[in-house]
């Protein structure tokens, strides 16, 4: 089974790190306990022990079962949706920065 790793990055966009931290603790790991597939229970997301604040997360599921389980692909098109946030905020203030 692969393992996704999840890093919260601090720009100050639409939310702040650690308001995308309280909500993956808060909304997401509860609703992914105990979700089982096939007969195996998925653990939910957990903080990196070595990234501080809880800032970064891993999640152990292969791209089979983000398909078979509603609640994991969830979770995975909130990661997914903030990425491209920061992404876009990222060429854009390239772009500024390169045009002043």
């Amino acid at each position: 089974m692969g393992r996704i790793i999840y890093q919260i990055y601090t720009y100050n966009i639409c939310r702040s790190a650690l308001e995308l931290r309280e909500q993956i603790k808060n909304r997401y790991v509860p609703s992914l306990q105990n979700v089982e597939i096939d007969g195996d229970i998925i653990q939910p997301p957990q903080p990196l022990e070595w990234y501080p604040d809880d800032l970064g997360w891993h999640f152990k599921v292969s791209r089979g079962v983000l398909r078979k389980s509603p609640d994991i692909n969830a979770f995975h098109k909130f990661i997914v949706a903030e990425t491209e946030i920061v992404s876009e905020r990222c060429i854009y203030e390239a772009v500024r920065h390169a045009l002043s």
